[in-house]
């Protein structure tokens, strides 16, 4: 979850505070950025786990974007309460942060296959947006965070293209529906934006015989100075992005999606990236027309 509110001088004030309360503090170095990690509250697992989740939820985003997205970050981490990883906020302004609670029921392997902090890092590398387009936002960081884990060695890609099929649908407007254009709706704004990234990422790959991808489009709007500290309406970075490719696929489909309902196929989708689902299994069609951009999007590692 991102939030692009201003920070008061009173909120300023109470986070200096909090983090002067900290119980821990440590600096995680990941890809050239800081990340000034403080730790409220009483642990439910080691300081090494937890930093080592910090760091390797870093490198997954790091590693999928190029680089880390900002040069430094501080995470505020409250420790205790009860559940495991959840609460994750992040807030942009010139000094961005992320506040992500630690509950009792965490433990090694919760943090391990979370999913929830590389959400949060995602959001720090894209811009703040002025325009009413938030599912921009929250469905980018669906659509790169199992990408990010993918890379990071913490979760299959049978997983991530299962939760992927399951998790679109949910996206996919509903009769008179609208176009994702400032949609409230949680599905649309979740799952409709992560549909939208993953065809502009089979787009942009098949429009250039797979040289380039969605990784190359958000490089080339952080470049441009857009990632969360800077606010932008979206049409600036899908301009940016499409700029650098030498083509029109983000501009095109936000006419498509954006300000219209579209019409998506997914199972022509699944049928040419080359991927189903078989008695629960997910099965792959190395014969499929588009099975190498199936392997780029997953990582080339990967299936």
């Amino acid at each position: 979850m991102k939030t692009g509110i201003l920070v008061t001088a009173l909120a300023l004030a109470a986070i200096a505070s909090s983090t002067n309360a900290a119980d821990i503090q440590r600096q995680v170095q990941v890809a050239g950025s800081t990340i000034d990690v403080s730790v409220s509250g009483e642990l439910p697992v080691s300081e090494a786990a937890l930093f080592r989740w910090v760091e390797t939820s870093a490198r997954g985003v790091a590693e999928y974007l190029g680089r880390y997205p900002v040069p430094r970050v501080r995470l505020l981490v409250r420790a205790g309460g009860r559940g495991a990883v959840a609460q994750g906020v992040t807030y942009g302004g010139r000094s961005p942060f992320i506040r992500i609670a630690v509950g009792r029921d965490a433990t090694e392997q919760t943090l391990r296959t979370d999913w929830v902090l590389t959400h949060e890092m995602t959001h720090l590398g894209f811009p703040d947006l002025t325009s009413d387009d938030e599912w921009a936002e929250e469905g980018l960081a669906t659509y790169v965070e199992p990408l990010a884990r993918v890379r990071a060695g913490t979760l299959g890609a049978d997983k991530m293209w299962a939760d992927l099929m399951d998790g679109v649908p949910k996206g996919l407007p509903r009769g008179g529906g609208r176009g994702l254009h400032g949609t409230r709706d949680w599905g649309r704004t979740y799952w409709g934006g992560a549909l939208f990234w993953l065809l502009a990422d089979v787009e942009i790959r098949e429009k250039s015989h797979d040289r380039r991808g969605l990784p190359d489009a958000l490089r080339a709007i952080l470049d441009a100075g857009g990632d969360i500290r800077s606010r932008w309406p979206l049409s600036r970075a899908l301009n940016v992005a499409d700029r650098a490719l030498g083509q029109r696929t983000l501009a095109d489909l936000y006419a498509r999606l954006g300000t219209a309902p579209g019409n998506v196929d997914l199972a022509d989708l699944w049928e040419r990236v080359g991927v189903r689902r078989e008695r629960g299994r997910v099965v792959y069609d190395d014969a499929a027309p588009l099975a190498g951009i199936r392997r780029k999007v997953a990582g080339s590692a990967a299936r």
